[in-house]
């Protein structure tokens, strides 16, 4: 994905999709754009320091979406371990409020170290009834 000038786009694309595909259309307000945030967050930070030599895949931002029965989870996975810290911009600043808007749509959010200096952001989604369960179904963008 990290190829794509669009990959905020397709990210959001593959989402909706997604999520229309498994009957779950009602998410897409809340889960395109964390989605994308979490992808342009991974390309402008998680892609801004040298990829580790250990990383050898051909695109390593990857999108991975996970339904249980009842949490939605959105996973942007990138080769840079930097520990993601939300910010807080000034008034007239052009960006740095992704996380803020992840943390404001998304029900939780948090990121996991992955192998030698990747990570995983992560964002949850609560669906209604019952409690979690095991994976119902696994989307993976490449």
């Amino acid at each position: 994905m990290c190829h794509d000038p669009y990959a905020a786009r397709t990210a959001r694309g593959f989402a909706a999709k997604t999520l229309h595909g498994w009957g779950m259309a009602d998410l897409l307000d809340d889960a395109e754009p964390v989605v994308g945030e979490l992808v342009i967050n991974a390309l402008q930070h998680g892609l801004a320091a040298p990829v580790p030599a250990l990383f050898t895949v051909r695109d390593p931002v990857r999108v991975i979406l996970a339904l249980t029965d009842d949490l939605l989870i959105c996973v942007v996975t990138d080769p840079v371990g930097a520990v993601p810290v939300p910010r807080e911009p000034g008034a007239d600043a052009e960006g740095g409020r992704g996380l803020q808007l992840v943390a404001g749509i998304s029900d939780r959010w948090g990121w996991t170290p992955l192998g030698p200096g990747g990570k995983a952001v992560w964002a949850g989604f609560r669906l209604p009834d019952g409690p979690p369960g095991p994976p119902r179904h696994l989307e993976v963008c490449r």
